[in-house]
């Protein structure tokens, strides 16, 4: 489970890092974007379909009104202690746990075929969550060693060479955001990472539910230091203070879930994310174009 702590106004100077800041006085509220969650939004939504290839086939072919139902997709790593096999899965119970490149490949394919690739932006989002966990025992929080971290981050890159390949060869504009509730894991992407990456690269923080209630959940100021460019929080877990901390140096608030509510969709209009991570695509793109 995705999770997040409490934040006050002290998140501000914990994040002053992070970003600069940016002028908002005046500016419009930005486009919405619409992310497949875990690779897994046709309806109705069933998480045992999460990060499975026959979902993210389906999921790709969501249309509306003629559309790609999505402007991105989301794609998790989970890197397996007991081997060092990198897997494509969001845990590892009911797990297809398909190579990690495997979806990578899948999205190259999907770049390769005629027509437009996203509905509301020109830039087609790849979303890659580095899961913290090794094996069944993880309780919470990241429990790679400095090694694994390190071949967990080589086989991001690696996957972001399939999807990078796959979009030049295609003449499509993509982005790849690495994100994690692990800022270690996220330093050992930075540490990693080419000199020059052919296509744009950001980084993103994961908040979820708070402490007690989940343990996966790190401090925003463990992020100290990484070029966080997007802090992904569970919509009905954020705070007014978190987000104007955030929002106010530049960093883009994006918003996941599993199942919208009415609370989620009177959060979007209160917060304006840049992005949604939804399950339940096509209801979430008729409610931003109605």
């Amino acid at each position: 489970m995705r999770s997040r702590n409490r934040a006050t106004l002290a998140t501000f100077g914990a994040l002053a890092t992070l970003g600069s800041l940016a002028a908002l006085a005046g500016c419009d509220p930005p486009t919405t974007l619409v992310v497949c969650h875990n690779s897994n939004c046709a309806e109705p939504a069933d998480p045992e379909h999460d990060d499975t290839l026959g979902a993210m086939r389906e999921s790709l072919a969501l249309t509306v009104d003629g559309r790609p139902a999505i402007d991105g997709m989301e794609m998790d790593s989970l890197y397996r202690g007991s081997d060092g096999a990198c897997l494509f899965a969001h845990d590892f119970e009911n797990a297809e746990l398909a190579p990690a490149t495997a979806p990578a490949m899948l999205l190259a394919e999907h770049f390769a075929e005629p027509g437009p690739i996203a509905y509301s932006s020109p830039v087609f989002r790849v979303e890659l969550e580095l899961k913290p966990e090794v094996s069944t025992a993880s309780a919470g929080g990241d429990d790679h060693t400095p090694a694994q971290r390190l071949a967990h981050a080589q086989c991001a890159w690696d996957i972001y060479d399939v999807v990078a390949a796959g979009a030049i060869a295609n003449g499509r504009d993509i982005e790849v955001v690495f994100a994690s509730f692990s800022p270690e894991l996220l330093g050992a992407v930075l540490e990693t990472a080419p000199l020059a990456p052919p296509v744009p690269v950001l980084y993103g923080a994961e908040q979820g539910i708070p402490k007690p209630l989940d343990g996966s959940t790190r401090s925003l100021g463990d992020y100290r230091g990484l070029p966080i460019a997007e802090v992904e929080f569970h919509d009905q877990w954020i705070y007014d203070a978190q987000y104007e901390a955030i929002h106010t140096q530049g960093i883009d608030v994006a918003f996941f879930m599993f199942s919208a509510t009415a609370e989620t969709f009177a959060l979007v209009n209160r917060y304006h994310p840049t992005m949604v991570v939804t399950s339940e695509a096509r209801l979430f793109r008729r409610w931003l174009e109605r």
